[in-house]
């Protein structure tokens, strides 16, 4: 039965069929929890598209749990093995192997897995604000902690509007803008069609769950947008994302997650997990490309303050769009580098030049600024071969911007950061 309830849980994980825990199966006993745990991280994976991908995800997540790193933190998934089937998982560690199935997927010596509940429903969206509300509460009932910490594994798009949110003259355009070049890489865009949450629906969602979280980490494109994080600076003190896209690997969690649960389990090194990220794609990862910035979230709106004051002082200014910075392979540009759009329309005796570069220090710390030397991009070829774009020497701020993108000029004059900066 050991071996039987190994191989169900596999085949479960790989989407083709569930079974709950039972734990009269001779499953592993797990050992007490505790009744506060110094740190929960959340997995926050959607959608069904990215399986195989979330699944390696799990896998190694569990191989650095197998190495006894959790002590009295806890690890919870939010997963979507198969299209009308979702369930929320627990990686624990234990002494035992009663079955412990050597080489094979999901299963290591002492790391576990708990399924604590499941949702069988054919209209379940995961990218609903209240399913997104209920679920991650739902978490936080089961695994109560002093801080906590979420990781969100999916497609993204930053601010950009759902296409659905857009009026339906202008629908199919946007999925024609949005269309990736024939057989391109799969990067972190590519999950389910049709179940998007917008940034301030996402924000809305996080904070109906009455959390503030130490930390989210963005396993998604474009996220590193100064749009999206200005909207979810209020639900977590730190942002690890990424401004261009997510090769479809993500995040190596067998490197990553010893950095999330440091000194024990009681802390965690956010700029170890940038470093790691850049060093996976730059030394190991097929395909070179990855890029990554943390944020500070405190310091946004003393950000935006500054860049409210070159806005106001340069108004309409004329610069050369083509000189800046993107951070994808579309021929009419969205995400430009933030530094190089203020740095382009500012003059560079200005004092409030030198001002905005040192808040930008503070707001995205330059050792947590890291890149390839280019970036893969699904969207267009161009004159980049092989879909990768170079990031030219001393242009990278880690961050985007929209300000100079015309085709989403309307959108964009709604987004918070647009408000608190004109």
């Amino acid at each position: 039965m050991k071996k039987l309830h190994h191989i169900v849980l596999v085949l479960a994980l790989a989407a083709t069929l569930f079974t709950g825990c039972n734990k009269d199966e001779g499953v592993t006993p797990r050992p007490p929890v505790p009744e506060t745990a110094d740190q929960t991280i959340m997995f926050y994976l959607t959608g069904t598209n990215l399986g195989s991908y979330f699944r390696k995800n799990v896998d190694d997540a569990m191989n650095a749990i197998d190495r006894n790193i959790l002590h009295n933190s806890r690890v919870l998934v939010f997963i979507q093995p198969q299209r009308g089937l979702s369930m929320v998982l627990e990686l624990y560690y234990t002494p035992r192997n009663d079955d412990y199935v050597p080489g094979a997927q999901f299963s290591y010596e002492h790391c576990k897995v708990d399924t604590l509940r499941r949702w069988a429903d054919a209209d379940f969206n995961s990218m609903d604000r209240g399913t997104i509300t209920e679920v991650i509460s739902y978490m936080a009932e089961q695994a109560p902690a002093r801080r906590y910490g979420l990781i969100l594994g999916g497609h993204g798009l930053g601010w950009v509007p759902d296409g659905t949110s857009v009026n339906a003259i202008r629908f199919s355009a946007f999925q024609d803008f949005w269309s990736p070049m024939p057989n391109a890489l799969p990067t972190r865009w590519m999950g389910d069609s049709g179940k998007r949450a917008e940034i301030p629906q996402l924000a809305a969602a996080f904070g109906n769950t009455g959390l503030h979280f130490d930390y989210l980490l963005f396993d998604a494109c474009f996220m590193s947008s100064i749009e999206a994080l200005y909207d979810l600076r209020g639900c977590a003190d730190r942002i690890i994302a990424s401004p261009c896209e997510v090769m479809a690997a993500g995040f190596n969690y067998t490197d990553i997650l010893p950095h999330l649960l440091a000194d024990a389990g009681t802390s965690y090194d956010l700029p170890g997990v940038c470093s790691e990220y850049y060093d996976y794609y730059m030394n190991r990862a097929t395909t070179k490309s990855g890029c990554i910035a943390l944020t500070v979230t405190g310091e946004l709106e003393p950000l935006a303050a500054i860049v409210k004051e070159i806005e106001t002082k340069y108004p309409g200014k004329t610069y050369d769009r083509a000189s800046l910075q993107t951070y994808e392979g579309l021929d009419e540009h969205v995400f430009y580098d933030l530094q190089g759009y203020i740095e382009a329309i500012c003059d560079e005796k200005d004092p409030l030049l030198d001002k905005f570069r040192a808040q930008m220090g503070k707001a995205f710390p330059t050792e947590s600024r890291l890149h390839t030397p280019s970036f893969y991009s699904v969207y267009g070829l161009g004159d980049a071969p092989n879909g990768m774009h170079t990031i030219e020497d001393g242009k990278y701020s880690g961050v985007t911007t929209s300000a100079p993108c015309e085709r989403f000029a309307p959108e964009w004059a709604q987004t918070s950061w647009y408000r608190a900066t004109h």
